[in-house]
Order: structure tokens, then sequence, then C-alpha cells
């Protein structure tokens, strides 16, 4: 038998790797044995799921020092994106540090372009900043691993689990996590054996950004989606019955920002609450709010009528932060559920507009601050609409972006009459994000990962 380490540390990865196939194909082929490394908070909960007779399941946790702190806090100024400059002006906004913002914005500028400045960064991170071996020690002994496959190759958990397995000698093959992590987040800390991406976006991004060579990335798809379309959605009469929402009703399924990011989601609900009271949208429509599983949502003085359900979402953990709430299986099909039954889905700066596409459903992206006409550019929508990534998922022209009530208004009642406009440039965002919907994309990952450990 041949064993694969395989880090979970952040909730999607349930939804991306688990419950996908991927973990069943690599079981599948050749008998080989897998050791998932999870939170110390979470070992029962993935034993109860996950746990077989060739799935172990090990805990394992890394405490920040001050040090890693430091190498951490220095990455962060080494990319030089709209999202990071964006972050910024966030952190300036925040906490009215001006000195600090044109300081760190200074220095990324000077240093955040230069490829030698950011591998001699990653010499210095590995060489001063690497957990001593001896935390892992115990689990290599015992298991003997041939391969480590991480999940999340920004996480902090997986940045030191990968410098621990490359001087320990164990192959390292990493995954970009998700659309957004190659510009939102740090410098890319460690160079993996092999880089696993979803698109050739992200593959560009690797290289680009983060100075990665191109000969180690491999683009595979996005696994979950192979998930989307096998998936046998209940019937309607099911779903608005289990959702209380009466059979009659046209359901538009709004998918809020959180307010760690915006705080006039409420303004968007109390907008089409106002609006549909005034006959401007149909009767027969019912809202159904989904809230992000880790992030909450401020609801001001939104006061929801009959026409509006609000869902809350995610499995949440004593002891642990709301951005470690879990996404399990049965929750993931009810997620389709609800955009399969759903006439529309309203995005207010989520990526939930993805897997709206990918299940053939229209998206009108908000484009607006509600009733505030002079927010800050750091609270604003508009600053996520001018991100990296939103900018590039835009510019297929899947979604209209509105920017008034009146434009929102109208959106609604075109898709209502008509859901297949614009729906030929929905596929331009399927192929631009997504790379194959051939339902192949699990076996892309398994492959490759079992072909490095032959």
């Amino acid at each position: 038998m041949k064993t694969i380490f395989i880090s979970v540390y952040h909730p999607l990865i349930s939804r991306n790797i688990l419950n996908t196939g991927v973990l069943e194909a690599i079981l599948n082929q050749q008998d080989n044995k897998v050791v998932l490394l999870v939170p110390f908070a979470k070992i029962d909960y993935y034993r109860s799921i996950y746990g077989t007779n060739n799935v172990f399941i090990e805990p394992f946790d890394f405490k920040i020092s001050r040090k890693e702190f430091i190498f951490k806090s220095l990455s962060e100024l080494l990319i030089d994106t709209n999202t990071k400059k964006f972050h910024k002006i966030i952190y300036k906004f925040n906490f009215g540090r001006p000195f600090r913002y044109y300081l760190t914005r200074l220095f990324t500028v000077l240093f955040g372009n230069l490829r030698f400045i950011k591998k001699l960064y990653r010499f210095l991170d590995y060489k001063f900043n690497t957990p001593k071996i001896n935390s892992m020690s115990i689990l290599f002994d015992k298991y003997k691993p041939r391969i480590l496959f991480s999940t999340d190759i920004y996480s902090d958990t997986d940045i030191a689990l990968l410098k621990i397995a490359k001087k320990a000698n164990i192959k390292t093959v990493g995954m970009v996590r998700s659309w957004d992590n190659n510009t939102a987040k740090t410098l890319l800390r460690f160079k993996p054996d092999r880089i696993i991406v979803q698109n050739r976006i992200l593959k560009d991004e690797l290289i680009q950004i983060h100075s990665m060579p191109k000969d180690i990335i491999f683009i595979s798809g996005i696994p979950h989606y192979d998930y989307y379309k096998q998936y046998k959605p209940i019937s309607r009469d099911n779903f608005f019955k289990k959702m209380n929402i009466p059979i009659r009703k046209r359901l538009i399924l709004i998918s809020p920002a959180g307010k760690k990011f915006i705080g006039t989601d409420w303004h968007i609900f109390d907008i089409l609450k106002k609006a549909q009271q005034q006959g401007e949208i149909p009767k027969n429509v019912h809202f159904l709010i989904r809230l992000h599983p880790s992030n909450k949502v401020d609801f001001g003085k939104f006061v929801p009528n009959e026409n509006f359900t609000i869902e809350d979402t995610g499995i949440k953990f004593e002891g642990l932060r709301e951005k470690d709430n879990e996404l399990d299986l049965t929750q993931l099909d009810h997620l389709i559920d609800s955009l399969y039954h759903s006439e529309i889905i309203i995005n207010i700066v989520s990526s939930l507009i993805i897997d709206a596409t990918v299940m053939g459903k229209p998206v009108i992206t908000i484009g607006f601050n509600g009733y505030n006409k002079n927010t800050h550019f750091a609270r604003s929508v508009d600053l996520y609409l001018r991100d990296d990534n939103m900018e590039k998922l835009l510019s297929t022209g899947s979604t209209p972006v509105v920017k008034n009530l009146e434009e929102l208004i109208k959106w609604i009642n075109k898709y209502l009459s008509n859901p297949n406009i614009r729906s030929d440039k929905r596929l331009n965002l399927i192929e631009q994000q997504c790379q194959w919907l051939d339902g192949k994309s699990k076996n892309r990952i398994t492959d490759y990962i079992v072909d490095l450990i032959k």
C-alpha cells in the first residue's frame, strides 16, 4: 500500500475534494491508503464521516509564532494586484493609518514585481522559518507517506506541512483552492513539486504574479462541479414543501456579501420588498436569502414579510471561528436544489455566481450600495467588482451589473419573462472559470497524484 497525506484545513475542502469522488478514486487505484490531516477540534467530525479501513484521520494544528507572523506579513507585500491594493485601502479606512498604507504600497510597487526578490524570500522563509520536523515525525514513522497533497497552498498550516514534508524528502503536490486565491492571498510562500489549478487563468497568475515555473502546473478543472452535474435534484414540490414556500411561487435566490465586506446587504432586501409591494415585481415571486456559511449578514432595518425566507447554513464547531464552519454533503445537495429550483440568482459579491451559471441560471449582479449615495470606496460594492478576479469574470458579459433600483427591477422582470437572455455569454463564463464541465475533473486530479507516486 502507498500512503497519501491530504491536508484538510479549509471548510470547502470537503466540498472540493472529499465529497466529489477524488477521495474514493485515490483509494480505488493501487490499493492506496489516505491519511487526512485535520484540526484537533474537527477530528470527531471527520472520523464520523470519512474514517474507514483505508482512511485514517489524524489531528495536526499549527500555531503561528512571532517569526511566522513576520514572514507572513512580509509575503503580503510581495504581490502587486488590485485586490491586495484594495485590502490595504480597507485597512486604512478601518484603522485610519494613511502613513502605513502609503509605506506598504511603496514597498509593494518597488519590490512586489521582482522575480529574484520573490525567490529570495521563499529561500529565506524555508531556511529560517520551517517548523521542526519533530512535530510530524510520529506520523511520518507511523504511516511512511509517499506524497503530501496540500489542498490549500496559501493556508498557514498547509505551508508548514509542505515545508516539513520537503525536509523529510516526501514528494509534495499543492492545489490552489479557489478562483481568487492567487490575487487575494499572500505571495505563494513555498514551491511544491507540483501544483494543481482549476483553469488557465490560475496557471497564468501563478506564473506571472508568483514566479512559478509553468512546467510544474497542471490544469484539472473543478471537481465539485462534476458532482453538480451528476446530482439529481429533488422535485419542485418536495423542495418547496421542505422550505415552507407556497408551490405557486417563483423563487429568486439572493446571495449576500456579508458584513465582513459591506454593510448594505439589507438595503437590497428592503428595496426588493418595497418594489414588490408597489407592484414593480410580480406578487408570485418569493425571495430566498441564503446566508454564507462563514460570513454573517447585517440585516439592519430590514423586516422580512411572507415573501422572504432567510436560510442559515453551515455546521458550527464549539471553540472555532465562524470561518471554520463546514458544509457537509447534505448541505451541498440542498445548495444545488436551491439553485436548480430558483428562477434567478441575485449576486452581491459572491462566488455563487459561478455555481449558478454552471446550473444554467441567470444571474443579476448588484453594482450599487442600496440607499447610500456616498459610500466610502472601502465599504462599497464597487471595490469588489473591480478586484482582479471579478473584473475577469464580468468581462464575459454573463451577468448584468445593475447600478440602481430601476435597473434591478428591469432585469428581474426580463429574466422572469425570458431566462435565456445572455445564455451564450454564460457559456463564456463557464469556459473561462471551469475549463471543462465534462465530469472528469476528479479523475484528472486523481490520475495526476497517483502517477506521481508510482
